[in-house]
């Protein structure tokens, strides 16, 4: 899914630390990708991004 298995991790409004997602995911820190837990206020969400600049 990722090269390397790396990906920065930042949470928001989210049922799980940015640690246990990374845990979860099987993810290392680092790379240039990044996932993003959050929620709304009915469902959560997981979004996978790569930074452009």
């Amino acid at each position: 899914m990722l090269p390397n298995n790396r990906a920065h991790t930042a949470i928001r409004n989210y049922p799980l630390t940015a640690h246990q997602l990374m845990k979860k995911l099987r993810l290392d820190e680092g790379g240039e990708m990044f996932v993003w837990g959050f929620s709304t206020t009915k469902t959560k969400h997981v979004a996978l991004c790569k930074q452009l600049l």
